[in-house]
């Protein structure tokens, strides 16, 4: 019976066979993103896909000229090669009309559409994003629409609002969440071929 009693903190220490570490992976991506003449089948309005091989998703997510999600594929594969949770959105009638579509909401059967779908990544796919975001389609209602799907992902939403450096901290100051990173105007990536574009 005296055994049984412990203060403190006990060490079990196992000396044969292996364990297996659990780890979070805090690399996953979650992309918003347009593409009219995108694989259907491959890239389904408002549900959430994994991609696991970038380049033969870069193969089905259609052209640059009806989109984002081509040119946001490449560039993620242009810097690593990532687990990608992808939902494909409509592109509206106006711009309005876009950015209600990427916000997105519960549809009259109760599914989340938009980057609201990136909260059910986790049931559908085994997987949680915690790097969000919504290249070309990240204005301010957006941005912060993002921020509060990250806060409740544990993770952080990626902006480029098209703001100066003064812009971006007045922004910020009223919508302030650690979890939106604004990414201020003229950052640049190098083109390869000797110049730098944005």
């Amino acid at each position: 019976m005296a055994t049984d009693y412990h203060h403190g903190v006990r060490v079990v220490e196992i000396t044969t066979g292996s364990r297996v570490l659990r780890t979070v992976s805090t690399a996953i991506i979650g992309l918003v993103a347009t593409g009219e003449d995108a694989d259907a089948t491959m890239f389904p309005l408002n549900t959430p896909v994994l991609i696991t091989d970038l380049k033969t998703a870069i193969g089905k997510a259609g052209t640059q000229a009806k989109g984002t999600l081509v040119g946001s594929l490449k560039a993620i594969d242009a810097q690593t090669s990532p687990f990608v949770v992808v939902v494909r959105v409509a592109k509206g009638a106006d711009d309005a009309a876009t950015t209600s579509n990427v916000i997105g909401t519960t549809d009259d059967k109760g599914r989340l559409t938009g980057a609201q779908a990136l909260l059910a990544a986790q049931s559908r796919l085994g997987i949680k994003p915690r790097i969000l975001g919504a290249p070309g389609l990240d204005v301010q209602p957006v941005a912060s629409a993002l921020g509060i799907i990250a806060k409740k992902l544990r993770g952080i939403s990626l902006c480029l609002l098209c703001l100066s450096h003064l812009q971006s901290y007045a922004w910020h100051g009223p919508n302030a969440m650690r979890e939106i990173y604004l990414a201020p105007l003229g950052m640049t990536q190098f083109a390869g071929s000797g110049e730098y574009q944005r």
